[in-house]
């Protein structure tokens, strides 16, 4: 009795050994469509919230793949990263070091994600970028030297990976 009790509520029941009943809640009889709508609310209350400038959404991505990142939660550090990308682009320009930390995020989080061989390509326009604008002895480039490093020594490119480590600490 309590089972069809628990199927006209739509409610589950414990049994007795513990487990869950999965009886499915039950939907109104009533469709959607036909439900009465409450009229006498107003909007005016309403809360207007000022869209993000760029620069903020860029913020805003960048910390969300920090987090995402320092969570093990790399799939979702990658797609944050992306969006720094993008969003570097469109404030800086493709070819800024905004992007090029945007695209060393990336690097990283593939590099987790077990994307190697985007993870390289990444890192290599990490590095480009930066050497474009500071040159090739910039400090800047130890981040990206040591992610490229540690990838072409998980492709099993031993010999590369260490020569890119050499480079990174010059």
């Amino acid at each position: 009795a309590s089972h069809s009790a628990a199927q006209e509520t739509g409610q589950a029941q414990i049994r007795t050994q513990g487990e869950v009943d999965p009886t499915p809640a039950t939907l109104p009889e009533t469709p959607f469509e036909q439900m009465p709508v409450d009229t006498t609310q107003t909007t005016t209350d309403a809360v207007v919230v000022p869209a993000l400038s760029l620069e903020e959404q860029l913020d805003d991505a960048q910390s969300r793949f920090l987090s995402y990142f320092a969570d093990g939660l790399y799939r979702q550090a990658l797609v944050a990263a992306k969006q720094t990308l993008q969003l570097a682009g469109q404030i800086y320009g493709p070819e800024t070091l905004e992007a090029a930390l945007a695209h060393a995020n990336i690097a990283t989080a593939q590099t987790r994600t077990g994307e190697l061989q985007g993870a390289l390509t990444n890192y290599k326009t990490s590095i480009e970028l930066i050497e474009d604008h500071e040159g090739i002895v910039s400090p800047r480039l130890v981040n990206p030297l040591m992610g490229l490093a540690a990838t072409h020594n998980a492709m099993g490119a031993f010999d590369l990976g260490l020569a890119t480590y050499k480079r990174a600490l010059r």
